[in-house]
């Protein structure tokens, strides 16, 4: 076999590991708090990829039972892997999943935070947990909201027009009226306060006049005076019920958001029956199987029953077929009665009850012997003093052996047994209401058949509480239905953007490994890893980087040093210190002319990138420290100017605000790209100019006019489902 060749074990482990190392990443995130996944190299596949390495294939080639995994094998699982345990939170799903239930959180998207306006009439409601009608009706109130808004602005100049003219009109009687005044120097006085009025009240409507002149041409003041009032009380009276109309739309929503939030309510499960539940014992799986057997057939019956209702009914109700309805209920009845059986849980319910009372009493009588050693060792003598000591620490470990006793049963009692016991009772109440119901059809004191079909129904609904249910046995109650839409949609832009992505690495790859020399650091260490540098491309029993004693070196200066802080932060030994791996300069350019550099600058061992600098050119390696240090002088030279006081002056974000370094470096992306661009122009736009790599080998012309194809038109398709797919 070649070793280049991607076999279907290869591909078969690669899905086992990827689904596993989703679940774990998820598990330790959520749990633990241990973030396994938000790095550039996730812990889990290095695992793996040492494991297989160290491990697996030299016991393969040590016991030749299976064949050794060979470097392209060990590639493919551990990339296939890397990609699930990033993707599964951080690097996707812990954002992409609150995106889409957010949009019908009713914490977030409420009165205050005016989502009814400002985002949901933007966006297409198809991408998120919603109800349908959504967008179409938060877009009617935008509408007649933007109206009132509007006329209420127009109603609110036209009133400040009124009263500007109003007042130089009662400023200029004001000063006529001073001009009668007898009294020479009192007229004086009031002619020079009017005037000042006048000039005030004419500079006031000269700009409540610009402000009106944005409306006079399509409004009259007379006519807004007189008739908006009236327009603005039925405009908000609209708002209020477009809004009304809108909350009702939503109400649905919620609903569905708030059973991921707060949980699944009684007697539904998260967990589908399938899993065995850590804890719960052989015996109540065996139970909740036997329920789903005899409780599904037990239900087919009853649908037959209610499938001969359904035909009476709507023949009018004439036919007796009381006789054959009773007939299925009987048989559902007779399948639900070995599954209806409480009293042998209700018997272990007290036969744990009377335990945890037994060892209550133990723990009690415990308790008063430590209390009387207690007070022995008050007046004992000091050669007893060690005996006693002994007996007394002897005792307390017995009570805590006690007590722990007692609360792994009070679990038992409660979490399982307890939960069964309501289970069964539960069946065994459906099973009496169905007895009921076909004794009084066999009698024939039974109600309408549509009373009757109602009643059969409630009783049928009561199945899927005690696991009578295929679809709650296997995939459990979440109403996963609910995402199936969101996700297939995002998955469709994540996919294109995927593939986009994926078509412009084929595409830049030829130029920037044959002509710009680049290396891939973060592809180049597993490489090395799994052996593909060996000669005998990992033939060996492990491959030569392992067998070398500077690697071991490093790796346990490395590890030894992070393994020592890791244990030191788990607090497992309490007065460890941790070794410092920051080094912050503060302390030594405090109140210098370097002072500007506080709280920003250190000194970082950070190993990984200390081993990546090992792999790549001198020139990237310089390029890294010199405009960093350049950054740093930047920010000196703009403090000494005084355009700020450190680092913190200049405000950034990951989205609106830039500072100078943030704005160099978009700058310097957007010059990247461009030069990207038109370096590798002649491969982008191969697939419509085939001469542009005619001096290539066919294979790869044909993978670049491929790759070119759909990196054009899936850019193409992913701006206009950006555009006008999301709305």
């Amino acid at each position: 076999m070649k070793d280049g060749r991607i076999t279907v074990r290869s591909l078969l482990v690669g899905t086992v590991f990827a689904a596993l190392f989703a679940l774990l990443s998820v598990y330790f995130e959520n749990r633990h708090g241990i973030l396994v996944t938000t790095t550039q190299i996730p812990v889990l596949p290095y695992v793996l990829l040492f494991a297989c390495v160290l491990v697996i294939n030299p016991l393969c080639r040590l016991l030749r039972f299976v064949r050794a995994f060979t470097v392209t094998e060990i590639m493919l699982v551990f990339i296939m892997g890397m990609v699930s345990a990033g993707v599964s939170t951080f690097g996707m799903a812990s954002l992409l999943v609150p995106m889409i239930g957010n949009l019908s959180n009713s914490h977030w998207n409420n009165s205050n935070s005016r989502w009814d306006l400002y985002v949901e009439p933007h966006v297409n409601e198809a991408y998120f947990i919603s109800e349908p009608g959504t967008t179409k009706a938060a877009k009617r109130l935008l509408e007649v909201d933007t109206q009132w808004r509007k006329s209420w602005r127009i109603l609110r100049t036209a009133k400040r027009l009124k009263l500007r003219q109003d007042e130089l009109e009662t400023a200029r009687k004001g000063l006529a009226d001073a001009g009668k005044i007898v009294d020479q120097e009192e007229q004086l006085l009031a002619q020079g306060l009017y005037r000042h009025a006048c000039s005030m009240a004419e500079e006031a409507l000269e700009n409540a006049q610009d402000r009106w002149d944005k409306h006079s041409g399509q409004h009259s003041q007379k006519d807004v005076l007189a008739t908006f009032p009236e327009r603005i009380k039925a405009l908000r009276e609209t708002v209020v019920l477009r809004r009304t109309e809108l909350d009702a739309i939503k109400a649905a929503a919620f609903a569905k958001v708030d059973v991921f939030r707060r949980g699944l309510p009684d007697r539904m499960r998260a967990v589908p029956g399938l899993i065995y539940e850590p804890g719960e014992g052989l015996d109540a799986y065996v139970g909740r199987v036997r329920r789903l057997t005899h409780g599904t057939s037990a239900l087919a019956d009853l649908r037959e029953a209610d499938r001969v209702l359904g035909e009476v009914i709507r023949a009018g109700g004439s036919s007796n077929v009381a006789a054959k309805v009773a007939e299925h209920i009987g048989k559902a009845v007779e399948k639900l009665g070995p599954i209806s059986k409480p009293e042998k849980l209700r018997t272990a319910r007290r036969q744990i009850e009377a335990v945890i009372e037994a060892e209550r009493k133990r723990a009690y009588e415990e308790e008063r012997h430590l209390r009387d050693l207690h007070q022995v060792r008050r007046r004992v003598h000091a050669d007893d003093a060690d005996a006693l000591e002994d007996d007394i620490d002897s005792t307390r470990l017995t009570i805590a052996r006690l007590q722990a006793r007692i609360t792994e049963l009070e679990g038992e009692r409660d979490l399982f047994t307890a939960s069964r016991l309501a289970t069964v009772e539960l069946v065994r109440d459906t099973e009496l209401a169905l007895s009921r119901l076909q004794a009084g059809l066999a009698s024939g004191t039974h109600s309408s058949y549509a009373v009757v079909q109602e009643q059969l129904w409630h009783q049928m609904d009561q199945f899927r509480s005690f696991d009578a249910s295929l679809p709650r046995f296997v995939v459990g109650d979440v109403p996963w239905s609910y995402w199936i839409g969101p996700l297939l949609r995002w998955g469709f832009v994540i996919g294109l953007s995927y593939l986009v992505l994926m078509a412009l690495n084929v595409l830049i790859f030829r130029q920037w490994a044959h002509n710009e020399r680049l290396i891939y650091p973060l592809a180049k260490l597993p490489e090395l890893l799994a052996g593909a540098d060996s000669p005998e491309n990992g033939g060996g029993i492990i491959p030569s980087l392992f067998r070398s004693g500077f690697f071991w070196a490093g790796f346990s200066i490395s590890a030894g040093v992070m393994g020592w802080n890791v244990l030191c932060q788990t607090n497992l030994i309490p007065g460890l210190k941790g070794i410092p791996l920051d080094i912050m300069w503060r302390p030594y350019i405090a109140g210098s002319i370097f002072d500007g550099l506080d709280w920003h600058t250190k000194f970082q061992i950070f190993f990984v990138m200390i081993g990546f600098s090992f792999m790549i050119p001198a020139r990237i390696s310089f390029s890294l420290w010199f405009f960093w240090l350049l950054g740093m002088l930047q920010l000196l030279i703009l403090v000494w100017l005084g355009y700020g006081q450190n680092h913190w002056s200049f405000k950034t974000d990951d989205w609106w605000v830039f500072n100078f370094r943030t704005a160099e470096g978009g700058g310097a992306l957007m010059v990247f790209a461009a030069v990207v661009l038109f370096k590798c122009r002649r491969y982008i736009l191969c697939f419509l100019i085939p001469g542009a790599v005619s001096d290539l080998e066919t294979a790869e012309r044909v993978e670049l006019r491929i790759s070119s194809f759909l990196f054009v038109f899936g850019s193409i398709g992913l701006i206009l489902v950006l555009t006008y797919g999301f709305g």
